[in-house]
């Protein structure tokens, strides 16, 4: 009976681990990318939650799994110009840059997920 359980727990424990690694999997490699064209890309965790909450709240609005993608991409995209010009343009340091928009994003999205989506009212 315990074997029975284990091997349930070990499958969805494998499963779980796949699934959790993708996303991680496929910024190692946009990272590796970015690493051969010379430009040192720690935003990346940034660019991944502007896409995240973008995509997120475009699907939850239009209701359309697409329209989600869609305005994700874009807002990956729009993080990843951001970087492209303050790194490369302007020529500011990419490792601070990184930093600065992987730190100002991950506030940005919890304070508009909180201000968005938050049924809790201010006590006193």
């Amino acid at each position: 009976m315990t074997g029975l359980f284990s091997e349930v727990f070990l499958g969805a424990l494998l499963f779980g681990a796949v699934t959790a690694a993708v996303p991680l999997l496929l910024a190692g490699l946009g990272e590796q990318i970015s690493e051969k064209a010379g430009v040192l890309n720690i935003g990346i965790e940034g660019m991944m939650l502007a896409g995240a909450y973008l995509g997120f709240v475009g699907a939850f609005y239009s209701g359309s799994l697409w329209l989600g993608f869609l305005t994700g991409a874009a807002g990956g995209v729009a993080v990843a110009l951001i970087m492209a010009l303050l790194c490369v343009r302007i020529g500011l340091n990419q490792i601070v840059i990184g930093i600065a928009l992987t730190l100002g994003l991950e506030g940005l999205t919890a304070l508009l997920h909180h201000f968005q989506f938050s049924r809790s009212h201010p006590r006193l």
